[in-house]
């Protein structure tokens, strides 16, 4: 939990920079995940966020299976944006990203988050 509010932190400047504000309710973070206009590390963000609100939604858990499976979203060159994505999705409890998340490259940190990911997807 802590490895992903510090991933969230990492992205708030983005979620303040969108709402222009620093609280953002969560219909407007569920908003900013759907809004493809919004830029993807704005809805990363929003998504990392829901998902430490406790939300499961489809919508945000599609947005982090995107984050692992298309190359092209939201993705810096050190690839640290797909190891928050696997703790989100471990955080929401889904287990059908396991395969997605064990096939991680392990750089920059990505093989702790990959691991700690899948760890807590075991139980």
């Amino acid at each position: 939990m802590i490895a992903l509010r510090q991933a969230a932190a990492l992205w708030s400047d983005r979620l303040v920079a969108h709402f222009g504000s620093t609280t953002f309710d969560t219909n407007a973070l569920a908003g900013a995940v759907a809004d493809e206009q919004a830029g993807d590390y704005v809805r990363l963000a929003a998504a990392l966020e829901l998902v430490l609100r406790g939300d499961r939604a489809p919508a945000t858990i599609a947005l982090l299976r995107r984050v692992l499976d298309d190359g092209m979203f939201a993705l810096t060159n050190s690839l640290i944006e797909r190891g928050q994505a696997a703790l989100a999705l471990a955080l929401a409890g889904d287990v059908a990203s396991r395969d997605r998340i064990a096939a991680i490259t392990p750089i920059n940190g990505n093989d702790r988050m990959r691991d700690l990911a899948l760890r807590v997807l075991s139980g």
